[in-house]
């Protein structure tokens, strides 16, 4: 990986799910997507149940076979571990529709986890302990189970894939409106199993501004936090906004998030999931579900070809009147200024 990557420049990247076809077909059309826009990072997870037999023997065609195919045109993969299967619960008489949300047992996440980072070490160095775990759909159990989880997770990666990181969940906001305070709380109980603080915070630009400069920074203020952060999911949906509006909040959302320190923005999603109009899910994608580039990816891609030299840094944010913004980058040769209101 080290001949193909550079970890200290920012990373752009995008969400997508290649799992849900099983088409390498598709996968390579994903990836070469990706690459062509100079979009170097794929979040994609991996489930407990898509890895793991309930005999513990590692299932591993899929897992390659994506992992391969975003490879080979030069884009990473970065993911994810959670999602319990029936089987893993630790609780098999909870009676739910959700069994990916529900704690694990832990006998089986440790051989889950330790079995998938030996297996991925070398493709792999970027880790993700669960998704949005602030949210009861994805994850039904308390703070205090999830450092669990994590404490063993990072043992596990220590123990056979040292030169990895491990990131905390992708937290969907800052105060959760059915968990309150998951997010401080777990950071407060994992304080220093994490190399990697990640944030997504969906929506437009001025409510994700109050997010990050309001509730996160000053969250991780609070706890004395001091590794980086990441916006590893965020975006807008084309729906009820239009795509004209998406394509700006992902250029300013991207560069903001830059400015208030974090080391990459991951776009959700790379391809929008349906055809509906009105469903916001279906919408997310830079590009149409048959491939065909949104004005977001256009956006993306310009935006990587202005800000995506090698060491190009954030300088400064000039005073400007309100609602007005003026952000200076620098790649050493250049002085870029984004400017909009």
């Amino acid at each position: 990986l080290a001949e193909h990557y550079d970890t200290a420049d920012f990373r752009f990247g995008a969400c997508s799910h290649p799992d849900r076809d099983k088409d390498p077909a598709i996968w390579d059309m994903e990836a070469r997507a990706m690459a062509t826009a100079g979009i170097r990072y794929l979040r994609h997870g991996t489930s407990m149940g898509s890895v793991l037999n309930p005999d513990m023997c590692m299932k591993t065609e899929l897992f390659n076979g994506i992992t391969a195919a975003f490879m080979k045109q030069g884009v990473e993969r970065v993911a994810s571990v959670g999602y319990t299967t029936r089987w893993a619960m630790a609780d098999k008489s909870i009676d739910t529709r959700t069994p990916h949300a529900q704690a694990p047992d832990v006998a089986v996440w440790r051989e889950y986890v330790r079995k998938i980072f030996t297996h991925a070490r070398g493709k792999v160095r970027f880790w993700e302990v669960w998704n949005e775990a602030d949210l009861p759909f994805f994850c039904a159990f308390p703070a205090e189970t999830y450092a669990e989880l994590a404490a063993i997770a990072r043992e596990e990666l220590d123990r056979v894939s040292p030169e990895a990181s491990l990131m905390t969940s992708g937290f969907a906001t800052v105060v959760s409106p059915d968990k309150g305070h998951f997010q401080r709380d777990a950071l407060t109980l994992c304080k220093d199993l994490f190399d990697i603080h990640c944030f997504h915070g969906h929506g437009g630009f001025t409510g994700y501004v109050r997010l990050i400069d309001d509730q996160l920074l000053p969250l991780r203020r609070d706890l004395a936090m001091t590794i980086p952060w990441y916006a590893h999911e965020t975006a807008l949906t084309a729906t009820g906004f239009g795509e004209d509006v998406q394509a700006e909040a992902l250029f300013k959302k991207l560069l903001f998030s830059w400015s208030r320190g974090s080391i990459g923005y991951t776009w959700y999603n790379l391809r929008n999931k349906g055809v509906n109009p009105n469903d916001a899910e279906h919408n997310y994608g830079l590009l149409t579900i048959d491939f065909q580039p949104k004005p977001v990816y256009v956006a993306y891609n310009a935006l990587i070809a202005l800000y995506g030299a090698p060491g190009t840094c954030f300088v400064k944010q000039h005073a400007a009147p309100a609602g007005r913004w003026l952000l200076q980058f620098s790649n050493g040769r250049e002085q870029l200024i984004a400017a909009w209101n």
